[in-house]
């Protein structure tokens, strides 16, 4: 089992559905439960409560305690309450009637694995936690190492549970016995009902130790899996809650704590045996699903599976035993194990320890829209384009071809062909039953300068292809400095544990050039890290958006802007001050809900709090956004567009959302004095946003010679180092009020003909 908290894994989640198969639906009846147990935290009705369910014997999450609801998603229900300021119930039942309650409604939320056809039915939250499952069985049962080995064997399985559907999809010829708890499969194991079971690891291994059972587990634990709250599709409302409190919980550190309190009773089944081979094809099966956070985190997976990849076992296997495996389950094409076995001995016998000067290149082949078709289609079907385009690449490649999976197809070749693969692989036969003329890109790696086992040059050549990806090149050849720092992997790690210590806003002041006054100041992130020092803005920003923790940011920056503006207003120096919003912001959290409650938690009101939208947050589900939008605009929050001009889109968005306020970009604005274009940019600007009723403002501006033009075409205000750089909380308080004692003791003012422009 692996911790996972991390607040914005919800939009990757649909990345990892596209390597599981979907599973076939189950239509066996099942009799009802034969108890309920109704637990509540509180006596109290409340049509502010919020119901969630759960298993009645599944410790350590769920169970049953002197009477009352207890185990680690309790608490974490618990603390979301409080985060999300509801009242919280418990609900604990048998399994298959707690998941028909969540189904017809009588039941709210409830915990479960995610999978592809509950996706269809419920929406999940961001995952909290990942759990792996295992083979159960008697002491004195036959050694079995997967579940391939189960075939007609009667194996003890929840009822509704993730594996069952699992089961049901990979079609081994089990005879299965449906219980109605994990308690019941190990019951049902012990009286001789079933041979073996099928169960999450933490709940079987307390179970079995908590009652003394004599069973043990058979082989490594596999079927790693992300655990997350369900909510049924059509209350879409409750989704957000869920989703917002979970967030909220794990951005003020509440869900830490509650790992801590429970992290001695989840027992990390696997890992802490990891030094045995068997094991790592779990240590591996948690860590994949956590580093799917993006090509950031990507990276940082390809570098630990150095250490944590299965292929390190099946090097082991000979090419025989894994051409046999490759029969024995029906595969049609030469496995990972049994390419890379191959490339090795290659290695070895071309070489001999003496190193020749022709180039030995692995190359990896993601044809793109292959790989998302194949995991589509079952088994069977998609074995024929798998071995089509094997095939093809063994008529064009002298070297060893295979398949890794995944839509990967691996070249070992002893020349730099790469060029030549390209054209040829996507020349299909005109023919063809299966279209595969898709995006190619290739990623590879050289022997020996990136490695000298075919571990290591595949793990380069995916760290080159994910490169490829995401800088939308055709071919890369892998190169060191492709690796993340030592110091950006603190940094995420920092944000995946919510550890953002030394973090806090700066404020730079905005100028009303009609009034002269100092009339807000936008909030700019700062990170004075404990141990790796000032960290620079853009990257604390891009590293948080890559790997989905921006929302964490974001909640500390209005968290701090409206402490902050109430408490300037209450000491009468009123600022509003503004915040940067993403397009996560917009669409995964409930941000009208989270502003609501800071507003009231310091006392702040809406004039305190600006928000400022860059044109990529606008530009991702139009409806969605515009009703978001709306909410915040009835709340009296105003709203920005930020680096105005610089996107595609920009006279929509004032056309389609409600917005306040342009800001001017400052690359039109920093050089405008001597740039007639960019001062026609600027002017034209200004026009349109009077014609509009909008308020503008200037960014950038750092010369006397720019705010003196910027007043004379009609702008209202200018934020630059004219007036001053980014300052602490401090500081900025005492500009405020130095400006305003100089301000009302000048005898010129700036000319105050104009009204402002801003639309309410």
């Amino acid at each position: 089992m692996v911790l996972m908290p991390a607040a914005a894994f919800q939009r990757y989640i649909s990345l990892a559905y596209g390597e599981f198969v979907v599973a076939r639906r189950r239509t066996t009846a099942v009799p009802s439960a034969i108890f309920i147990c109704f637990i509540s935290f509180s006596s109290m009705a409340s049509t502010d409560s919020v119901r969630f369910g759960g298993d009645a014997t599944y410790p350590p999450f769920e169970f049953a305690l002197k009477g009352k609801a207890t185990g680690f998603n309790v608490d974490i229900a618990k603390v979301m309450g409080e985060a999300g300021g509801k009242s919280i119930t418990y609900e604990l039942g048998e399994w298959p009637e707690t998941v028909a309650k969540l189904e017809n409604g009588d039941l709210d939320v409830v915990p479960m694995f995610v999978s592809q056809s509950r996706s269809d039915r419920f929406a999940f939250s961001s995952p909290f936690y990942i759990v792996s499952h295992a083979i159960y069985a008697a002491e004195e049962a036959v050694l079995v190492h997967s579940v391939d080995e189960l075939a007609g064997s009667r194996v003890a399985v929840e009822d509704r549970s993730y594996a069952l559907e699992q089961l049901q999809e990979l079609d081994v010829g089990i005879r299965p016995v449906l219980t109605a708890s994990a308690l019941n499969a190990l019951i049902a194991v012990v009286q001789g009902r079933a041979d073996y079971a099928v169960l999450a690891t933490p709940i079987a291994s307390t179970l079995i130790k908590n009652r003394k059972m004599k069973l043990r587990r058979l082989g490594p634990p596999f079927w790693s899996r992300p655990y997350a709250f369900a909510v049924r599709r059509d209350r879409t409302g409750l989704v957000r809650w869920v989703q917002s409190s979970l967030q909220s919980a794990m951005a003020e550190g509440a869900y830490q704590s509650v790992y801590e309190k429970w992290r001695q009773d989840l027992p990390d089944a696997g890992i802490a045996d990891a030094s045995r081979p068997n094991a790592w094809l779990f240590a591996l099966g948690g860590v994949a699903f956590l580093l799917l956070v993006g090509g950031f985190v990507r990276l940082h997976q390809l570098r630990r599976r150095a250490e944590e990849h299965p292929y390190q076992i099946r090097q082991r296997t000979s090419p025989q035993t894994a051409q046999g495996n490759d029969l024995k389950q029906g595969n049609a094409h030469p496995s990972a194990d049994r390419f890379i076995d191959q490339v090795d001995r290659m290695m070895n016998e071309a070489h001999g320890g003496v190193h020749d000067q022709s180039p030995h290149e692995l190359m990896i082949l993601e044809l793109g829209r292959f790989s998302g078709a194949a995991f589509a289609l079952d088994r069977n079907y998609s074995d024929q384009p798998v071995r089509e385009v094997l095939s093809r690449l063994e008529s064009v490649s002298e070297g060893m071809v295979g398949y890794l999976g995944r839509g990967l197809f691996a070249i070992y070749s002893t020349r730099d062909r790469v060029g030549e693969l390209c054209d040829l692989v996507l020349a299909a036969p005109a023919d063809s039953e299966y279209s595969l003329d898709s995006p190619l890109i290739i990623g590879s790696s050289l022997f020996p300068e990136h490695g000298k086992t075919a571990v290591d040059l595949i793990k380069c050549a995916e760290t080159a292809l994910t490169t490829g990806r995401s800088t939308g090149r055709r071919w890369i050849r892998y190169s060191p400095s492709m690796e993340p720092s030592r110091s950006d992997l603190e940094i995420v790690d920092c944000f995946r544990g919510g550890r953002m210590e030394g973090l806090y806003p700066a404020y730079q002041p905005k100028l009303d050039l009609i009034t002269g006054a100092i009339s807000g100041a936008e909030a700019l992130v700062r990170w004075d890290h404990p141990t790796l020092g000032m960290i620079a803005p853009p990257r604390i920003i891009s590293l948080a958006e890559k790997t989905g923790f921006i929302s964490l940011i974001t909640r500390r920056m209005i968290d701090e802007a409206v402490r902050f503006s109430a408490a300037l207003r209450s000491q009468g120096l009123p600022s509003s001050i503004s915040v940067n919003i993403s397009i996560l912001d917009l669409i995964e959290t409930d941000l009208p809900g989270l502003i609501r409650q800071v507003l009231e938690k310091h006392g702040g009101m809406a004039m305190d709090l600006n928000l400022e939208l860059t044109e990529t947050s606008v530009s991702h589900d139009f409806e969605h956004t515009k009703g978001v939008l709306a909410s915040l605009q009835s709340l009296g929050i105003s709203l920005s567009v930020d680096d105005f001009g610089t996107g595609f889109s920009s006279l929509s968005y004032l056309s389609f959302f409600p917005i306040d306020e342009v800001k001017i970009d400052r690359s039109f604005v920093s050089d405008m004095v001597t740039n007639l274009r960019n001062q026609s940019i600027v002017r034209s600007t200004v026009l349109m946003a009077k014609e509009l009723g909008l308020t503008t403002v200037a960014e950038g501006a750092e010369d006397s010679e720019t705010q003196a033009l910027l007043a004379a075409i009609g702008c209202d205000q200018l934020q630059g180092y004219v007036l001053s750089k980014p300052l602490p909380a401090d500081e900025y308080r005492q500009l405020l009020r130095s400006h305003a004692e100089a301000l009302a003791s000048s005898s010129t003012k700036l000319p105050s003909t104009r009204r402002s422009n801003k639309r309410r």
